[in-house]
């Protein structure tokens, strides 16, 4: 299906927070980056964020397409403008705080 949209639209989507646990998410809609959400989560270990050179990095990029057991789909997230795949299964993945 395609088709196009004028104006403002807002999507939102309750994320319940639990202590230390990993969330997928992914956006919605194309051309978004990780910077979308850097008002909504803390992310850490990458340039961008408030701490980049934390050595934890809790940005994560799942692609399916890659080769190997399922741990080593994972990408780590290198910049706040790095792009967030839309809604496949390729999604990011947060640590909460």
């Amino acid at each position: 299906m395609t088709g196009s949209i004028s104006g403002d639209v807002t999507i939102e989507a309750f994320v319940e927070n639990q202590f230390y646990d990993f969330r997928f998410l992914s956006m919605l809609v194309q051309n978004k980056t990780l910077d979308e959400w850097s008002d909504d989560m803390l992310m850490i270990g990458f340039l961008g964020t408030p701490f980049p050179t934390v050595n934890l990095n809790n940005g994560y990029f799942y692609d399916e397409t890659l080769s190997g057991n399922r741990n080593a789909r994972y990408n780590t997230a290198t910049n706040v403008t790095d792009a967030v795949p839309i809604a496949k299964r390729s999604s990011s993945v947060h640590r909460s705080k």
